[in-house]
């Protein structure tokens, strides 16, 4: 997919249900994983909608889950790269006021 070569900060991906969204926005932010102290933070609006299985998180943690390097903690919400201490993090944002739960942190991607 072209969305994965392109350089520009933001990307709208649209298309109907079973069109690859959730396979591009988990290849995307497995991008970069190995880049030391990475972090990419994925949001969806409900929480079950983050962890749904055919979701991103479902399909980060199918490709990653026999890697030694690679730990899902889930209590943190996060998936950590042993080796460079990168992270992906996962939440929803339900509310408006849901997104002061994410002020003043720093992210690559989201």
């Amino acid at each position: 997919m072209y969305a994965i070569a392109d350089r520009s900060k933001r990307k709208l991906i649209g298309g109907s249900a079973y069109s690859g969204k959730s396979i591009l926005g988990a290849v995307l932010a497995l991008q970069h994983f190995e880049v030391p102290y990475y972090r990419c933070l994925i949001i969806r609006q409900t929480y079950d909608n983050v962890i749904a299985t055919g979701g991103i998180v479902d399909y980060i943690n199918e490709w990653t889950k026999n890697n030694p390097n690679v730990k899902h903690h889930k209590s943190q919400r996060c998936f950590i790269n042993l080796k460079n201490n990168a992270k992906i993090y996962y939440s929803y944002m339900y509310h408006e006021e849901d997104k002061e739960k994410f002020k003043s942190r720093a992210f690559h991607k989201i």
